[in-house]
């Protein structure tokens, strides 16, 4: 199961990479959207004082938007943090714990599947979350 990548093959830094890819356009948009929120009074500000193109955007379109920015940033990230479907296809279906990140790895989502389809009831209680440790 899963896509080989050529030189690669599975492994952390295969998925590393996936979800690198399909974080670019989510920063892009989010990013844009920032950039344009920033009034062009501001910009024309900047250029009416003198300032070069270069230094508007990078001393005060920048710093108007940075909070956009770091908003996009965290978008990015708490969405990666929640994908499964690439890591899945990248990084394999070991369920040995690898520490090593050129290795095939064992994965969250996968260990939830095979818990939830496990014969046995207290491994699907628990991947369900329906089972407290405190409990039994």
């Amino acid at each position: 199961m899963g896509i080989k990548l050529p030189g690669i093959g599975f492994s952390g830094i295969a998925g590393s990479f996936a979800i690198g890819v399909l974080m670019i356009p989510v920063i892009m948009k989010a990013s844009e959207t920032a950039l344009r929120g920033v009034p062009s009074t501001i910009r024309e500000a900047g250029l009416a004082l003198g300032a070069r193109r270069g230094v508007v955007a990078r001393k005060v379109v920048i710093p108007t938007a940075l909070p956009g920015l770091i908003t996009a940033v965290l978008l990015a990230l708490s969405r990666a943090v929640g994908e499964t479907a690439p890591i899945l296809w990248v990084i394999g279906a070991s369920t040995m714990v690898e520490l090593n990140p050129k290795k095939e790895m064992a994965s969250m989502p996968l260990q939830i599947f095979q818990s939830a389809t496990s014969p046995y009831v207290a491994l699907r209680e628990e991947a369900w979350g329906s089972r407290c440790s405190w409990s039994s």
